[in-house]
């Protein structure tokens, strides 16, 4: 069992291990007829994945620092997104897209809940703690983008806690050799 420890504090930069209520990924924007359709899916947690040294020197050359270089600046902050386990676990996460993900056998789960599947985190949180969110799943399948400058003034509201060091450099660490895995032909 894996217990991150978090800090509630409030940060003005968004930083990696950041979780963050209800962020949109946004699908698709069609323009039709002078009219322009926007469709968002909205997550109720995501985890920031991008690097805190990117994020931070973004955010000093946004806010007019010295020595803060425009090569400095990020369009976008690695997002993804953090599903409550216990939907996770009976395969409805997805639910509202209409996709029915399936449910995890126990063996699986115990796997996932373990860390011991390279495509899944699991995160669980201190209960006592105000604030705290619920036991957390991340398929890094499951990953996009945000604004760098929307999400920053976004979080001013939607803020939740702040994973600890050494466990959001696991994280992100478990993130990039799932992504740099050979992938075999279905």
């Amino acid at each position: 069992m894996v217990w991150h420890k978090i800090r509630t504090g409030r940060y003005s930069a968004v930083s990696q291990g950041d979780i963050i209520r209800n962020v949109d990924y946004i699908e698709y924007a069609e323009m039709s007829g002078g009219t322009v359709e926007i469709s968002t899916i909205r997550f109720p947690y995501v985890v920031v994945l991008s690097q805190s040294c990117d994020l931070d020197w973004d955010h000093k050359r946004r806010r007019g620092r010295p020595r803060a270089a425009d090569n400095k600046f990020i369009l976008s902050v690695l997002v993804a997104p953090a599903y409550n386990a216990e939907n996770f676990f009976t395969g409805q996460h997805l639910e509202d897209l209409g996709l029915d993900m399936g449910r995890q056998n126990s063996n699986k789960k115990q796997t996932i809940k373990g860390n011991q599947n390279e495509r899944y985190h699991h995160m669980e949180f201190d209960e006592e703690m105000v604030g705290a969110p619920p036991e957390l799943i991340v398929d890094f399948k499951h990953f996009f983008s945000v604004n760098a400058e929307r999400l920053t003034l976004q979080k001013r509201d939607a803020y939740v806690c702040r994973i600890d060091r050494l466990y959001r450099e696991g994280l992100t660490q478990r993130f990039a050799a799932y992504l740099a895995r050979i992938g075999l032909p279905g």
